[in-house]
């Protein structure tokens, strides 16, 4: 076993160790080692790794970790943070090593690691291969073992599963307040209201599913047209996050923007189409559509009651809007037959 896998896999360990808020990390265009210097850089929260280090880790870590993964006779004890170091090195280089992410779930639920750290290491590994699909495969397994942990939100999602072709009223409330928009780090930090108790609703599992969005934007904006960025997200709003009718139009409206600035999107395009079926289904949507259409001479004030209970505040119908939206970006960029398929 090369003795520099060694060297280089201590060196990454003091960088986290050094700063535990990495947030981006890449390989420097440096093919030859250098005597007497380490191939890993630090600075202001990004890791640098000199490429002809690269292979020289991977093939350390990745020996060593199956070696005892298989306990074979000449491999040694490791302590739980000697995994957990092994697995980083593995999964940052090669983030499609499905026995890495695995020996991490055990790490999880034996208590060695915790789920947050391990979401923290995946959207640091998004900046580097965005369109991994075992890294959103493992969070998706780590958002699920979170609510496993929160009975309120286990109990919302169990509810919602029961009555998911009922969409009453309690399901789309107009009173939801919508997401603000903070762009001090480039993303969107959505402030969504799920319908939970206080508690809940500063609870850290709250937090990181609300955080979720910030890391789809972040994989989407490295990528484009990121199909495995747009379908997380489609999966966070469908399976962990309470239906809500001012959260869809909430996403319809971010997206928008989106879309405005990557116009061959198809990705983006089809997460809209998503939003806008959930919306169809919508009482609260089928209660404004019906009172725009028996009210189209403005004769009498929108109602903000209804017969069936359902409260709601007056809204523009999405479908005319998406056409009308559509028809202009078709008009300022003509040829993206991506307008044309979403029309």
């Amino acid at each position: 076993m090369d003795a520099r896998g060694e060297r280089i896999l201590s060196d990454v360990n003091l960088a986290f160790k050094r700063d535990p808020s990495i947030d981006e990390y890449d390989y420097l265009p440096v093919d030859q080692a250098t005597q007497n210097r380490s191939p890993v850089t630090l600075v202001s929260h990004k890791l640098g790794i000199e490429f002809w280090s690269v292979k020289v880790l991977f093939q350390h870590a990745y020996t060593k970790l199956l070696a005892w993964r298989n306990r074979e006779a000449n491999s040694k004890y490791l302590e739980p943070h000697e995994i957990l170091s092994l697995t980083r090195a593995v999964v940052m280089i090669n983030p499609e090593c499905s026995t890495a992410w695995n020996v991490r779930k055990e790490l999880i639920l034996t208590g060695d690691l915790k789920a947050g750290d391990c979401l923290k290491l995946g959207t640091l590994i998004l900046t580097k291969h965005p369109k991994s699909a075992e890294v959103f495969s493992h969070r998706k397994w780590l958002l699920n073992h979170l609510v496993s942990q929160c009975p309120v939100l286990q109990a919302l999602m169990r509810d919602r599963r029961e009555n998911r072709d009922i969409n009453s009223q309690n399901c789309f409330r107009s009173t939801d307040q919508p997401w603000s928009p903070n762009n001090s780090n480039g993303h969107n930090n959505h402030m969504y209201h799920i319908h939970l108790p206080t508690a809940e609703v500063n609870s850290p599992v709250y937090n990181i599913l609300v955080a979720e969005f910030d890391t789809c934007t972040l994989a989407a904006s490295k990528y484009s047209c990121n199909y495995y960025a747009w379908n997380h997200r489609t999966w966070v709003m469908k399976l962990i996050l309470c239906y809500s009718y001012t959260m869809f139009l909430s996403e319809l409206s971010w997206s928008k923007s989106w879309i405005q600035q990557h116009i061959s999107d198809h990705s983006c395009f089809q997460y809209r189409q998503f939003l806008l079926m959930q919306l169809s289904s919508c009482q609260q949507y089928q209660c404004s559509l019906s009172d725009h259409c028996d009210n189209t001479d403005g004769s009498r004030p929108v109602n903000n009651t209804h017969n069936n209970g359902c409260s709601q505040l007056p809204v523009e119908n999405p479908f005319i809007s998406e056409m009308s939206l559509i028809s202009f970006l078709i008009h300022s960029y003509p040829g993206h037959e991506t307008l044309w398929y979403h029309r």
